[in-house]
């Protein structure tokens, strides 16, 4: 009896170490990718309306991100995991500035200065999980991701300089790795894909010609985005 009750405890399966909530930051990598930059124009005139384009090449903005994130994961067994989380990017990410010409005129000067910037990214997930070990924790990430989008142009020919911007929806994927440190401390490691389908940019320019004449322009742009990050942090379960 003695020997048969000390089996069964033995085989009770033992809570996971990683289950509950936790909080965490992290840092390290992430490079945009911004494509279909083309603008699209109708300038208002009052012998009739003249429309073009101002064609770009793809843009990429990098630099380093600040990612804070909370979640909960709860335990199907002693090995395997299943959680939610939500993370916020602070970090606003722009591009260089780069010119667009029309390609009627290519000889042009084009129009020069023009960024674009994502910022605000909120990602909402699932993460899957598996305990290597008592410390050791792999994890899959996939669920939906949106931020902010922006063009800007500067002054310039007479046109006011204009900011339109709008919200993208998209998805996350990614692949992590957590360690357990001491009691509720971890680190982490993570690779992250973002993938956002195209916005519309509009926006209404009211600029001076030639003669001080008043032009309104009606201005549009269609951009694609995608990101990647790579990130290191630390973080809290409670």
């Amino acid at each position: 009896m003695l020997v048969s009750g000390f089996a069964c405890s033995t085989a009770y399966p033992q809570s996971n170490p990683f289950e509950g909530f936790y909080g965490q930051l992290a840092t390290g990598f992430e490079s945009n990718s911004f494509n279909s930059t083309t603008t699209n124009y109708t300038n208002l005139l009052p012998n009739g309306n003249d429309s073009g384009t101002q064609v770009a090449s793809n843009q990429t903005a990098t630099g380093m991100p600040l990612v804070a994130g909370i979640g909960y994961n709860f335990a199907v067994n002693e090995k395997w995991l299943m959680g939610f989380g939500v993370d916020y990017s602070f970090l606003t990410q722009t591009t260089s500035g780069f010119s667009a010409k029309n390609p009627v005129v290519p000889f042009s000067s084009g129009i020069t200065g023009q960024q674009l910037q994502a910022s605000n990214r909120v990602n909402v997930f699932f993460t899957p999980g598996y305990a290597l070990t008592d410390s050791d924790l792999i994890y899959g990430k996939l669920g939906y991701s949106a931020q902010q989008i922006q063009f800007s142009r500067p002054e310039q020919q007479g046109v006011t300089g204009y900011a339109p911007s709008g919200n993208q929806n998209g998805y996350v994927l990614g692949l992590g790795y957590k360690k357990i440190i001491t009691a509720g401390l971890f680190i982490f490691a993570e690779a992250n894909y973002m993938n956002y389908g195209s916005t519309s940019l509009n926006s209404s320019v009211v600029g001076q010609v030639g003669g001080g004449n008043t032009i309104t322009s009606l201005v549009n742009q269609q951009p694609s985005t995608s990101a990647y990050t790579l990130l290191i942090g630390a973080g809290y379960k409670f």
